[in-house]
């Protein structure tokens, strides 16, 4: 049995300082990572209590939002924005797509709480053909535990550099060796600036400016009447960042 855990409040990054005021005269104090991560302390009138974020085996976080059941249909060739928050944001999903090209759907983006999202699709969670990632940042990444819960490798599309590097970033936030990343994704390269044909559907990714390897995606396909297309522009720096670059 699965036991579901209150998702904590949004706390933002942690800062560097150990200890810190609760408010009416308390304090809290964050457990030295020797003796556990994600875990804190507070003090209030000589007496303390300790707090463990850390999710056993048999927990997870409940969602803190409520998602509509809605059809995901596998169109000829359409697309479902699954959300437009930052991954932060307690009130809305995290930012993402779902392209749906000839009853296949490809998952682009996937922040946390993607189960919560892909089951409020219905069959959705069980046709993802496969997931295609821009960049490494940790909102993008926290969906991995979700998706390895699959009972197949998933497809996984993305440039060199940036598979490199959500590699790397997936190591980092787990603890578990780099090759682990391989038994649960079956990895397919992108070449960057040009169109790639992923079983019909084409896909440019282009390099856009960002603190980590990140590519923006254009999609096309071949419509009645010429093509059709979508531009996936998420995490683009702001005009005055692009005029330099």
């Amino acid at each position: 049995m699965v036991r579901l855990r209150q998702h904590p409040p949004h706390r933002g990054p942690a800062g560097p300082a150990r200890r810190g005021h609760a408010g009416s005269g308390a304090a809290r104090r964050r457990i030295r990572p020797s003796q556990g991560f994600n875990r804190y302390e507070f003090i209030y009138g000589g007496q303390s209590v300790t707090v463990d974020l850390n999710l056993g085996d048999t927990e997870e976080y409940l969602s803190t939002y409520q998602l509509a059941s809605q059809s995901c249909a596998g169109n000829t060739f359409s697309v479902v924005h699954i959300g437009e928050g930052d991954g932060w944001d307690v009130t809305r999903p995290c930012m993402g797509s779902i392209v749906c090209f000839q009853g296949r759907l490809y998952l682009v983006d996937a922040g946390p709480g993607i189960q919560h999202t892909l089951t409020a699709l219905g069959s959705a969670s069980t046709r993802s053909r496969a997931s295609s990632t821009r960049t490494a940042t940790t909102t993008t990444l926290r969906a991995s535990p979700s998706l390895v819960r699959s009972d197949h490798r998933i497809p996984y599309y993305a440039t060199p550099p940036v598979r490199a590097s959500v590699v790397k970033k997936y190591g980092a936030l787990t603890g578990r060796n780099e090759a682990t990343f391989f038994q649960y994704f079956e990895p397919h390269d992108l070449a960057i600036e040009e169109m790639n044909n992923v079983e019909g559907l084409e896909v440019m990714p282009v390099l856009s400016p960002h603190p980590v390897e990140t590519t923006v995606f254009f999609f096309r396909a071949l419509w009645d009447k010429g093509y059709r297309t979508y531009a996936h522009l998420a995490d683009i720096s702001s005009f005055e960042v692009l005029r330099k670059w």
